[in-house]
């Protein structure tokens, strides 16, 4: 995924389309757009005209969420992803830590609130820095908590943030005899 030459922002399953995604879903959720300018965005959805001169326009168009081609303001696929995660349930979920390959900058995990068994990539750099973890010492095995879109039907739309190192299960659990084992 890292240094791949097909990685742009646009790209699924690229890097730079994970990267891209990460950066929209965090604006959406921890930095919302002033209400003028998402309602300018939501009007594009709607299939409206805007005028090229229309204030907040420059900063959706700085954002990637908006662009003016052939003199009409068209709607991004960044755009249209920055709403869905103004609109979805987000949920703290288990992360399990399959597989770390530095040299692809990747992190193999379940992200169990979405799916107990199918293993998804993560970025590398997202999770040592989130996490606080150095790369170097991200191992197989390791759990985390992590905010997703646990509802997604499409991997490659679902998107961690807020990734914590996982505080330890209490003495048992692991064998099977719950709490008070």
């Amino acid at each position: 995924m890292h240094g791949c030459p097909c990685s742009a922002a646009t790209t699924r399953g690229t890097y730079a389309y994970k990267v891209a995604l990460i950066r929209v879903t965090r604006l959406a959720t921890e930095m919302p757009l002033l209400p003028p300018v998402e309602s300018l965005l939501r009007t594009l959805v709607d299939g409206e005209e805007v005028d090229v001169e229309a204030e907040g326009l420059a900063l959706l168009k700085v954002r990637g969420l908006a662009d003016v081609l052939d003199g009409r303001v068209v709607l991004t696929s960044l755009g249209r992803r920055y709403l869905v995660a103004r609109g979805e349930h987000r949920y703290r979920t288990p992360v399990e830590v399959l597989s770390v390959d530095v040299k692809a900058r990747t992190v193999e995990a379940v992200v169990v609130g979405w799916h107990t068994t199918e293993p998804v990539t993560l970025l590398l750099d997202q999770v040592a820095a989130e996490s606080k973890v150095p790369p170097v010492e991200l191992v197989a095995g390791m759990f985390f908590e992590a905010e997703a879109n646990c509802r997604t039907e499409d991997v490659e739309e679902l998107v961690l943030t807020d990734i914590r190192v996982a505080p330890p299960l209490p003495k048992g659990w692991m064998n099977g005899g719950g709490p008070d084992a």
